[in-house]
């Protein structure tokens, strides 16, 4: 398992079954650490678990669509191509 982390991006920490998930964890799973990404620490759940994890690194960054589009300058990636998108749209209407 080395090498590994996470990345929480935007996540509200709501959902039972991700925490459940994360709770049963060895403390080893995540050597490279969690980074959570969002405008605010979570009042939820998630909190308890994040609290006794000693490699947390909050990112206080609450805008996803900026944040999209920092990751997309850094890693030079191309923007996206509208074709599969627009069939989405017209095989919806």
């Amino acid at each position: 398992m080395s090498g590994r982390g996470l990345v929480s991006i935007g996540c509200g920490g709501n959902d039972e079954g991700i925490v459940q998930m994360l709770r049963e964890l060895p403390e080893y799973a995540l050597p490279q650490g969690l980074y959570w990404v969002s405008n605010e620490w979570p009042a939820t759940a998630i909190a308890d678990w994040l609290d006794t994890r000693p490699d947390v690194t909050w990112v206080a960054m609450g805008d996803f669509d900026e944040l999209m589009l920092l990751m997309r300058d850094d890693f030079n990636l191309p923007h996206p191509k509208i074709e599969p998108i627009q069939e989405v749209f017209d095989g919806y209407r």
